[in-house]
């Protein structure tokens, strides 16, 4: 155990304030970001190793059942210690003391389930209290009442209550599959295990999760977590809606369970980078790159449409052939939102009865427009991290080649992206000014 962080900063008493430590040495809160990023991968569990998917089933149901009824009490006890009331315009939000407000919740609902291990009980308080926090002004002012949390609610699980394990295949499989890995498909060699104490005091539980090609960026977060490489966080599990087709070619609809890990996970050190990346909109083209020595003319976009200092572009002419049929889609979809929204003030009613029709909508909607950015975003990352730029510049401009479209997304999803592969991210780009004559 190291007594400084690397940078010669002491150690404090109590870690604390971005202050991490693996494999025996600590980080400070600079450091910690300077060598390691916070990511969440999640991967779908494919099967139980130490006992049958039907005991599974039954135990994660008891499980999600408990969260979930741990939830609604969470935030019935915050409302009652809270007393919101209904607000005048002109009156202020009263302060709300959560540190002291959590710990009576804590003390009212931890008799009622004693099967919940204490750290889950304190992840869910935390949860709901920061989701509480964030809509309290609305409940105050009437704006908008507090929904329940419907089946199931998701895990979660200290990073000490759970262990990222390796199972290694026998001898006499071992050669066969390790010509299905060179061939990119199979079950891999060494399949990741989680292992953990759903209860406490009961059975461990061994889950297998899922491999091959499309979890490759999750399995080399996990094998960082096993070589004690990362700083092991919290494990949640909880469920999706997946779809699958049967031999007459129709979708049916099942449960997927998934495990999410987060953690600090190590950065990829590169070498020396230099240069700017410099990506705008364009009338002709979804995206264009253009070369960092752009920015050293006069005008920065006398060069746009030069080959010269164009590195890379984003034509997407299929988003260009269907751009009337997103238009119609996003349309059809305000035109449904606002007749919803008028039906649902015809009567004053506690349930709504297209209430989930609506949300399925939304949540298909959105999920179509941010599959699409973090598609775009990741190709550009990818390109800027392959020419090893040191800086990526983001400029929108007036002319798009999709106007109607989610830039914020796309500005958001290229930053956080960049900030995991060490490229300084900057959103626009101050023209140089012309010397006067």
């Amino acid at each position: 155990m190291s007594d400084s962080c690397v940078c010669g900063e002491d150690r404090p008493k109590r870690l604390g304030n971005g202050w991490i430590e693996v494999g025996g040495q600590v980080f400070c809160d600079k450091c910690s970001k300077r060598y390691f990023v916070l990511r969440a991968p999640s991967i779908r569990v494919s099967g139980p190793a130490n006992m049958e998917w039907p005991e599974l089933r039954k135990i994660m149901d008891n499980g999600f059942r408990l969260v979930t009824a741990l939830s609604n009490m969470v935030a019935d006890k915050l409302r009652l210690l809270d007393g919101p009331r209904r607000l005048r315009d002109d009156e202020n939000l009263p302060p709300l003391h959560f540190d002291k407000v959590r710990v009576q919740v804590y003390h009212a609902v931890r008799e009622e389930f004693p099967e919940l291990a204490t750290a889950t009980v304190q992840s869910v308080i935390q949860n709901i209290g920061r989701h509480y926090r964030k809509h309290r002004r609305a409940i105050w002012f009437g704006m908008e009442g507090w929904r329940n949390m419907r089946f199931p609610q998701p895990i979660p699980m200290k990073n000490n209550a759970w262990t990222p394990l390796i199972e290694v295949s026998p001898p006499a499989r071992r050669e066969k599959t390790k010509k299905k890995q060179k061939k990119g498909g199979g079950a891999s060699a060494n399949r990741p295990l989680i292992r953990f104490n759903l209860f406490p005091g009961g059975e461990p539980i061994v889950l297998r999760l899922a491999g091959g090609k499309e979890y490759y960026r999750q399995r080399q977060d996990f094998d960082t977590l096993v070589r004690g490489e990362g700083k092991q966080g919290e494990l949640v599990l909880y469920e999706i809606t997946v779809s699958e087709a049967d031999h007459r070619g129709q979708l049916k609809k099942k449960k997927a369970l998934m495990a999410k890990m987060v953690g600090y996970y190590p950065r990829k050190q590169r070498g020396a980078l230099s240069g700017a990346f410099i990506v705008t909109t364009d009338a002709n083209s979804l995206l264009v790159g253009l070369d960092h020595k752009v920015v050293e003319l006069e005008d920065p976009w006398e060069g746009i449409d030069k080959e010269e200092t164009r590195l890379w572009v984003i034509n997407r002419d299929d988003l260009k052939r269907r751009q009337a049929q997103i238009k119609r889609f996003v349309e059809r979809h305000e035109r449904e939102v606002q007749r919803w929204a008028q039906d649902s003030k015809m009567e004053a009613r506690k349930h709504v009865p297209f209430a989930e029709r609506r949300e399925a909508a939304c949540r298909k909607y959105d999920n179509r427009m941010n599959s699409a950015a973090a598609e775009i975003a990741a190709q550009v990352v990818s390109y800027a991290k392959r020419r090893r730029f040191a800086e990526l510049i983001w400029v929108k401009r007036e002319e798009c080649f999709l106007p109607d479209w989610r830039w914020h997304r796309l500005e958001t999803e290229m930053a956080w992206r960049c900030e995991a592969e060490s490229i300084k991210f900057t959103s626009g780009l101050n023209p140089v000014p012309k010397e006067p004559a």
